[in-house]
């Protein structure tokens, strides 16, 4: 399931990534990578904001997207 579908306050496994190779490599570079545990801090019809290891990250609804959980 995508991302950006899933609920707030909960934590999900990244499975896989869609989209571009520009925008896979970008997410790699943020840390966003297949295994890495991520939780959906807050999320608006535009945006997520998502915590992944020691880090908060900001991302708009598009890109969520094409990050699949589980």
């Amino acid at each position: 399931m995508p991302l950006a579908m899933m609920n707030s306050g909960r934590e999900y496994r990244i499975v896989n990534i869609n989209g571009s190779t520009d925008l896979r490599m970008k997410l790699v570079n943020m840390g966003i990578t297949p295994g890495v545990a991520v939780r959906i801090i807050s999320k608006s019809p535009s945006s997520l904001l998502i915590g992944l290891r020691d880090t908060r990250i900001m991302l708009n609804s598009g890109i969520a997207h094409q990050i699949q959980v589980q």
